[in-house]
Order: C-alpha cells, then structure tokens, then sequence
C-alpha cells in the first residue's frame, strides 16, 4: 500500500498538491496522539482541510434547490428509465419519476445503482481508519 500511495503522491504533485511523504518518526512528531509502531509511512498536505460530511452534503442540496432541483428522499430507486440510450428517470417502489438529470449519489451503494443502468462503478465499500489532521 505505500508504494501506491507514493505513486498518487507523483501524480497529485503533477496537479499542483504539495503532498510530503513523512517517516514514523515525522508522523509522530507532527501526531503525539497517533500510535506509529507498525506505520511505514504517512503523507501531508499543508494546505488540507476538512468537512463535516453532512453539512456538505446539506450545504450541496441547498445549491442544488436554489437552482430548480427537486431532491426527494428516503424512496428506494429500483430501476432506470431510458430512451435511445438517454436516461430519462428512474423507477421507485411509488411509481416513476422523470427526469432530465439523474444523479448517482448513493455513497456506498453507488455500485449497485450504477448497475441498475449498465455502468460498472469499480466501488467497493470498505471502513477504513484515518486519523484527521
């Protein structure tokens, strides 16, 4: 796993992202709190924040309301609607629903959503443990 991560390092850095690859020693230093005895390495971006998720996700859905959305929540999508290729709505357990955009934001189950269509979303849900800097 560190040398894929050295390698999006690489490829972030093209991009402009200052990421800095750090030793244990540099991990600990900058995390007192962090346990370092079975890391290999860890990476930094001095210009990184980060985001309550669902306030982005509420500060997102607000946008897209204030532009003519309709979000509807809480009802199953049990199949896609198409013509010509085009998706055109989706199918719910309600009944269906047009749409010119349909927009796959069902997180861990963006996969099985994809599916319903035809679009292989290599996405597998898995938990992770992270440390927030």
């Amino acid at each position: 796993r560190v040398e894929e991560y050295r390698r999006v390092a690489v490829a972030n850095r093209k991009f402009g992202v200052d990421v800095v690859e750090l030793s244990p020693a540099e991990v600990k230093d900058r995390f007192p709190l962090c346990r370092t005895e079975d890391v290999y390495a860890g990476w930094y971006v001095q210009d990184d924040g980060r985001v309550n998720p669902v306030d982005a996700c509420m500060a997102l859905a607000k946008g897209a309301r204030m532009h003519g959305a309709r979000i509807i929540e809480g009802v199953a999508v049990t199949g896609i609607k198409k013509d010509r290729g085009c998706v055109t709505g989706v199918e719910t357990p309600y009944g269906e629903v047009a749409a010119e955009f349909v927009v796959n934001c069902t997180g861990m189950w963006a996969r099985q959503f994809g599916e319903l269509c035809g679009v292989n979303i290599p996405n597998q849900a898995a938990e992770h443990y992270y440390l927030i800097t």
